[in-house]
């Protein structure tokens, strides 16, 4: 408090010092400085800590995912092969019943294809899903063939192609008894092979696969 001389005499003049002066503002400052830094710090190591979360749990689930990729498609690839080998025994089981059947001999003995065309009607082949029927010699020459359309449920020409990538398998041609895939241009094919009664003849039955 103090006097101050004026046009009116004395008046009385009075500051009032705050206690919070300027170095208690300079505290104050430095106290939210040091909050503003300490709360960088958590968001920046929050932020952290989650991109680190992100990218681990995104590598769990790609190992896992890869894991159970790899395991549907061995699954696929085991199903995959059981079925055709499934499917190459049912053609097994049936080229040996027809060629022990009491039908061929009679084509055998006369070489009359006729005969054949009777035993092996389309309805025949076309109820057990066989392309393609041959019958051979022992040398792997094919003496008589029959080729099925199986979608439309009836005989047609056999493709030469076909007849001349088949007769490029003489190993397979001339093996009485075989069973598995050939390997065409057109793709694979499965086939299996029974010796008839004659030892000197075979039946082959074949399907595309």
């Amino acid at each position: 408090m103090a006097l101050v001389e004026g046009d009116s005499g004395y008046e009385l003049f009075s500051r009032i010092t705050s206690p919070f002066g300027r170095k208690g503002r300079g505290k104050g400052e430095k106290r939210k400085s040091i909050r503003t830094t300490t709360a960088a710090i958590i968001a920046v190591t929050l932020l952290g800590l989650i991109f680190l979360l992100y990218i681990l749990s995104s590598v769990s689930l790609d190992s896992g995912f890869s894991s159970l990729e790899e395991r549907l498609t061995g699954d696929n690839v085991m199903r995959a092969a059981n079925a055709v080998n499934a499917e190459v025994d049912r053609l097994d089981s049936i080229a040996n019943a027809w060629a022990t059947s009491e039908e061929l001999p009679e084509f055998i003995d006369s070489g009359d294809t006729s005969v054949a065309r009777t035993i092996f009607t389309d309805g025949r082949l076309v109820d057990v899903g066989v392309n393609i029927l041959l019958i051979t010699d022992s040398e792997g020459n094919i003496l008589w063939h029959k080729y099925m359309n199986l979608d439309y449920g009836h005989q047609m020409p056999t493709p030469k192609s076909l007849l001349s990538q088949i007769a490029g398998h003489e190993d397979v041609l001339s093996n009485g008894t075989t069973k598995g895939t050939l390997m065409l241009n057109s793709g694979p094919m499965l086939i299996a092979s029974r010796p008839i009664t004659d030892p000197e003849w075979a039946i082959r039955l074949e399907t595309c696969l």
